[in-house]
Parts: C-alpha cells; structure tokens; sequence
C-alpha cells in the first residue's frame, strides 16, 4: 500500500515536471524577438502654396463706355463691326443711308452758285449807282436801293452756303464713327434697320478701367 502511494507522488512529480519544461520553453519561444533591422525612408516635409481654381460667370465691362447713336433718322445701310470687334477713336462703326443727304448737297451747292451770281450782279450795280450818285446824275433813293438789292443778295448767299454745309454734315453724319479708343459691344444695329436720330446702335466700352458683373 506504502509502495502505491510512493508510485503515484513520483508519476505526479513526472507530470509536474514535464508541465514545467513545457512551459519555460514555450515562453521562451514567445519571447524572442526579431533583431532584424527595418529600412526606414525619411523625407524633408515642406510647405508650399497651392492654386486652387475658382470658376465664376459673369462679364466683364469698361468702367467707361460711348453710347453709339446716329444724329440723323434714316435706314442702316451698312454695319462695320461686330461685338469684340477693338476700334480706335475715328473709327466707322455704321454708314446710314445717304442718298438724301447727297441730293441735298448737290441742291444747296447749285443754290449757292445762284446766290453767288446774283450777289456779285447786284453789287456791280451798286458801284455803278454809287459812280453816278458822285457825279451827281441819280438821286440818292437809287443809291439806297441798289445798296438794299446788295445786302439782300448777300444775305441770300450767306443763307444758301450755310444751307450747303449742313447739307454737307449730314453726308458726313451718315458715317457714325467711334469717339474713343474700345471694344464694341451691345451691338444692335442692322442692315436695313430705320433708326430714329437718338437711337442707341451699339457702345464702346473703354477697357483701360474695368469691372465684373455676376
């Protein structure tokens, strides 16, 4: 019976110790660790200022802008620029009709050259009546008249040249020119179309000074 005792404290110190080798090295095993050395890339962080695009709508106009406008009624003959078009001041941007206004010049000048002629006849005739009036052979009313035929014919001449050089404006006025330096825009003018003396054709817009409309 003593023998049986003593056989089983042996077999459980065995079991013991086998439990305990196990266990230190298995721990062991855990605590090994991997001396291989790990390949590290190191980089410099810097700063640096990054663009970051804004899209917006809108247009882009001159701080500055000619109204384009005819001075005369009458029909669009022909329109010179389109919008974006850049014009210097002097410019054509439209012709209007001028038939009119050329038949209008050729009337006046033919006017002109009729007062011309009546105006040079009615002074010879009062030199010859102030020749006479020294010599005393008309009286003084002959004088006075042919001095009044004088002044109204030169009164006539005068209102006929300045009937030509009006006529002569509006030959000129029919070519609408640009009054500064720009970009045409707002374009509404066309061939063919009738616009009243006032009427706005188009603008230019001066781009030296700008802003943007959203």
């Amino acid at each position: 019976m003593k023998k049986k005792k003593w056989g089983a404290i042996v077999v459980i110190a065995l079991l013991f110790a086998a439990a305990l080798v196990w266990r230190l090295f298995f721990a062991a095993e855990e605590a090994t660790v991997d001396a291989t050395p790990l390949s590290v890339t190191v980089q410099e962080v810097r700063t640096r200022d990054v663009a970051v695009p804004v899209t917006f709508s809108g247009n882009v106009e001159g701080t500055q802008s000619a109204v384009i406008s005819s001075t005369a009624s009458g029909r669009v003959e022909e329109v010179l620029v389109e919008d974006g078009t850049y014009v210097h001041a002097g410019t054509p941007l439209l012709r209007m009709d001028d038939v009119a206004a050329k038949n209008a010049v050729r009337s006046a000048a033919s006017s002109v050259r009729q007062a011309q002629v009546k105006y040079e006849n009615d002074r010879t005739a009062y030199d010859r009546q102030q020749a006479l009036y020294d010599q005393g052979a008309v009286a003084v009313q002959q004088l006075d008249a042919a001095r009044t035929q004088m002044l109204v014919a030169a009164s006539d001449l005068e209102t006929a040249r300045a009937a030509l050089a009006d006529a002569q404006k509006q030959v000129a006025d029919a070519c609408v020119v640009s009054p500064v330096d720009g970009f045409v825009a707002n374009r509404k003018a066309t061939r063919g179309q009738i616009l009243s003396s006032g009427d706005a054709a188009m603008t230019v817009e001066q781009m030296d000074d700008v802003y943007v409309t959203c």
